[in-house]
């Protein structure tokens, strides 16, 4: 199991780094904006609510994946994979 990242507080904040945090903040709303105006709005929505409800589950102990809600949801049986009641 992997170790949990270090908190932001424990980084050194040098003027690079905020650069690089700005661009990246500027660069992720850009993309935001053009999915929110675009056509796959309800898709995107809809694979949303399925990945927090896998998510969900999992937080509650279920051995479960997001693809297993998708195939359940789509009305797809993925093969090696048991079928979700």
């Amino acid at each position: 199991m992997s170790r949990p990242p270090l908190p932001l507080t424990a980084l050194a904040w040098t003027p690079d780094l905020a650069s690089v945090l700005a661009e990246a903040s500027a660069a992720i709303g850009r993309l935001d904006a053009r999915i929110c105006a675009s056509f796959c709005v309800p898709a995107w929505n809809l694979r949303a609510s399925w990945m927090g409800y896998a998510r969900a589950l999992q937080l509650q102990r279920y051995e479960i994946e997001e693809v297993d809600i998708i195939s359940r949801e789509c009305g797809l049986q993925l093969a090696g994979r048991p079928r979700l009641v």
